[in-house]
């Protein structure tokens, strides 16, 4: 059974189907769910780029790298300099491109 079986037919200018295709069309969602979650009181906001998501997983690489190297210095009692400041220059250089490439956005309504 359909947990939404409660219809209802609204009409829109143009210009007011343009903008709510356009808010569906950059918040990834359907025009039905957009107009669902502004009922609900909450405003959806434009979804991120593929690239956000290639970046995140870089970070993680990153974090891991950074975690087996502290894992192996508590074992061994030994730091390897070089490899720390090495990870943390390409977390350095990782997080300046975030912040140059995705400033923050407004939301979409």
């Amino acid at each position: 059974m359909r947990k939404r079986n409660i219809r209802y037919t609204i009409c829109f200018n143009s210009n007011e189907s343009q903008v709510l295709i356009n808010n569906s069309q950059k918040c990834g969602m359907s025009k039905g769910a957009v107009i669902r979650n502004l009922v609900n009181g909450f405003i959806p906001r434009e979804a991120p780029p593929v690239e956000y998501f290639e970046l995140l997983r870089q970070l993680r690489i990153f974090n891991n790298n950074l975690n087996q190297i502290a894992r192996q210095a508590n074992s061994q009692g030994l730091l390897d300099a070089p490899k720390i400041r090495k990870e943390v220059e390409n977390i350095r250089e990782l997080e300046k491109f975030i912040h140059s490439a995705f400033n923050p956005k407004k939301e979409v309504l």
